[in-house]
């Protein structure tokens, strides 16, 4: 009796999976392409395999790493710009790290897109055209400056938006509207062209252009249609 017993502990044990193979691997980073900047250098690896992915976004004194998609990881580090990515890279993650010292701006956008066009997987162009869109204009600094976001905590920034309320805490104007571009629902949306290093406390129902209108009303802020050039790069 004893004998049959310690033949099926042995049998039951046999099909169980080993602690290693229950873990999940990660996926293979694979460099696809790497470079200079002029104050700086970028890499942006492929993850290949059916392991675990880790597309976490970083960010510190002087570098920026994020992933997944490369429509994903170009639209969040340039919100400005208009991405074309062709559906082949659609279904493929990626991680693109940044190291420079210089803020980044299109300028760095321009030379990585620049060498991914000398590497064989891509094809890339640069275009403008002018589009219609809703300016941020301030009619009322003092008004606006009531609004002037202190850290609380030891917390520089805060984002608790969901789908059509937008609660934002340490953002400057410019950063409003790039939070407002990125939900696509209401249109693109711009600033006027000289930049504040001001930041804010916004508290703004998104769920239509007209609430959203009114609402930047009681900030001294107007919201008017215009058109802007915008800069389409394209990926093939």
């Amino acid at each position: 009796m004893r004998h049959h017993f310690y033949s099926f502990v042995f049998l039951f044990l046999s099909y169980l999976p080993s602690y290693s193979q229950s873990q999940v691997s990660p996926s293979k980073k694979v460099l696809v392409a790497s470079g200079d900047l002029k104050e700086g250098n970028f890499e942006l690896h492929r993850f290949d395999g059916d392991g675990e992915r880790n597309t976490s976004a970083a960010s510190g004194p002087g570098f920026v790493s994020t992933g997944g998609t490369l429509s994903e990881i170009f639209s969040e580090l340039w919100p400005e710009v208009e991405f074309k990515i062709s559906r082949k890279f659609g279904e493929e993650l990626y991680t693109l790290r940044i190291n420079t010292s210089t803020p980044l701006d299109q300028s760095v956008l321009d030379q990585i897109w620049k060498q991914l066009d000398q590497r064989p997987e891509f094809v890339t162009s640069q275009t403008s055209q002018s589009q219609m869109g809703n300016c941020l204009q301030i009619t009322s600094q003092d008004q606006l400056d009531k609004f002037l976001y202190t850290p609380k905590n030891g917390v520089l920034k805060k984002n608790e938006s969901n789908k059509s309320r937008i609660i934002l805490e340490g953002y400057t104007l410019e950063e409003l509207a790039e939070k407002l571009s990125k939900e696509k629902r209401l249109g693109r949306f711009y600033t006027e062209k000289a930049k504040s290093a001001k930041v804010y406390s916004f508290t703004l129902d998104g769920s239509s252009l007209d609430v959203l209108r009114n609402g930047l009303q009681s900030y001294g802020i107007a919201l008017q249609s215009c058109n802007r050039a915008i800069f389409i790069y394209e990926m093939k």
